[in-house]
């Protein structure tokens, strides 16, 4: 398909990899986050195969690498990991974080862990080697859906079709969500999405 002949020669030509380090963010908002949906655009998991997942696997590895020289000139300590989401590899990121961002990511963004399984390198094909030197984690990815999106008007819908779909759709899943919190504006559901591998090389 067209849409994916040009995903793909994005990616094997993308060069931004310093570019998207701003030290100035970090310092400021204490985190810096690289998603690749954000550049790329959306695509369904199942055409996320052959040389384009390995496109996907070499700019995460690329603007890791590039991050943590950048990070180790200043000096001080930092989180950075690769976040691969297996249900949408496409919401994969780099994220990394300075100060209270450390625990934060380190301790409480993600709170469940998954149950007990290896990361079979084999999916990254040429770069399993490079990937083997990763320290890797498997944690519980979540769907949130807060009152805004459970409860948006129908007025404010473009199409009444859309509004009575998704009328339908958080009526079929909100109820097994089995993680609920109460939160400023009402309920909020969390929806066990999969899984999500966080890679570390070893931090100075």
């Amino acid at each position: 398909m067209r849409k994916h002949r040009i995903l793909l020669k994005k990616l094997e030509n993308f060069s931004l990899f310093k570019e998207e380090f701003d030290i100035e963010s970090l310092k400021s908002e204490k985190y810096l986050y690289f998603q690749l949906e954000e550049y790329f655009g959306e695509f369904q998991n199942s055409t996320i195969q052959g040389r384009i997942r390995q496109s996907v696997f070499k700019v995460l590895l690329k603007i890791y690498d590039n991050w943590k020289i950048e990070l180790e000139k200043h000096e001080k300590p930092y989180y950075l990991a690769i976040w691969i989401d297996e249900s949408e590899l496409m919401h994969s990121q780099i994220v990394c974080g300075i100060g209270e961002r450390i625990e934060f990511y380190e301790n409480k963004y993600f709170n469940e862990p998954y149950k007990d399984l290896e990361l079979n390198l084999n999916q990254f094909g040429k770069l399993k080697n490079d990937f083997q030197d990763f320290n890797w984690s498997s944690v519980t990815n979540f769907k949130r859906y807060d009152n805004v999106d459970y409860n948006f008007p129908k007025e404010n819908y473009d199409d009444v079709k859309e509004y009575y779909k998704d009328k339908r759709f958080y009526k079929r899943v909100l109820p097994k969500c089995k993680k609920v919190e109460e939160g400023k504006y009402g309920k909020i559901y969390f929806r066990e999405f999969g899984k999500i591998w966080i890679g570390q090389k070893n931090i100075r």
